[in-house]
């Protein structure tokens, strides 16, 4: 009834059934091939092995780059205390703009007025910039990683840069 995947409809004669035709033909295809399509089974616990793959990479890449995460953070605080000195803002508000900013969410509810603050902002704006690409740039580095050991099975091999100084990684 049918066909195959690689058998077109004949559209040509612009009917209505066959264009009707052509989407069983996609539906039978899609339920055909449903199979062969990479879905993670929930109740292997494979899941669970490949974030914890992932988790071991990360942490791993994470251990390289702590010093410069630390400074930038260290960094963050400060621009936290200057914003309550230049602004006046409490403690708690002057960390909820330094996080909405350093984020780069920037909801705008509170902002600072003077030229001091806003020169602080914008330099908080930097470091979380960098700060953020950081972490996204290490996740994505252990999320290939961790692929790469879920397409070598029983690989025992330890996180890449084992040994390597960081530059040759």
């Amino acid at each position: 009834m049918y066909r195959r995947l690689g058998e077109t409809a004949d559209i040509m004669d612009g009917s209505s059934e066959s264009f009707l035709n052509q989407g069983r033909i996609a539906r039978a295809n899609y339920m055909l091939n449903r199979k062969n399509r990479a879905e993670t089974d929930f109740s292997s616990g494979e899941a669970m092995r490949e974030f914890v793959s992932f988790l071991r990479h990360f942490v791993y890449f994470i251990h390289f780059v702590r010093g410069v995460l630390i400074v930038l953070l260290f960094l963050v605080i400060i621009g936290c205390v200057l914003l309550m000195e230049a602004e006046g803002f409490s403690f708690g508000a002057a960390v909820y703009v330094t996080a909405i900013t350093a984020l780069t969410v920037g909801y705008g509810d509170i902002t600072p007025k003077t030229a001091a603050g806003q020169v602080v902002s914008v330099a908080i704006a930097f470091i979380g910039v960098l700060f953020n690409g950081l972490i996204v740039a290490i996740a994505t580095r252990a999320l290939a990683y961790a692929a790469e050991d879920k397409r070598k099975p029983g690989s025992a091999r330890p996180p890449a840069g084992e040994g390597k100084n960081m530059t040759q990684i």
